[in-house]
């Protein structure tokens, strides 16, 4: 059988208090490696990963676009339909 998610829980907090331990250097390492690694995917694979990205960009942007166009106009509704970060409001 496999394990109970308070198990698999557990795990994923030990397994984060020891990676919280870990140096910059270390880090940065890891993610240098782990760049390395996709950069050695075929190049097929790499455009359909940055079609994919764009295409989620655009239709979030689109369906932003469409919220504000669909709420009343009132001056909360920037504020609710703008993602964390945008410049929407």
């Amino acid at each position: 059988m496999g394990a109970s998610e308070e198990e698999i829980v557990e795990r994923e907090e030990r397994a984060t208090e020891e990676h919280a331990r870990l140096p910059v250097r270390t880090v940065h390492q890891i993610v240098r490696q782990e760049g390395q690694e996709q950069m050695e995917r075929p190049a097929v694979s790499l455009w359909w990963s940055g079609f994919a990205g764009g295409l989620s960009i655009s239709f979030s942007l689109l369906g932003q676009a469409a919220l504000v166009r669909a709420l009343p106009d009132a001056p909360f509704e920037r504020r609710i339909v703008a993602a964390p970060g945008s410049s929407a409001a």
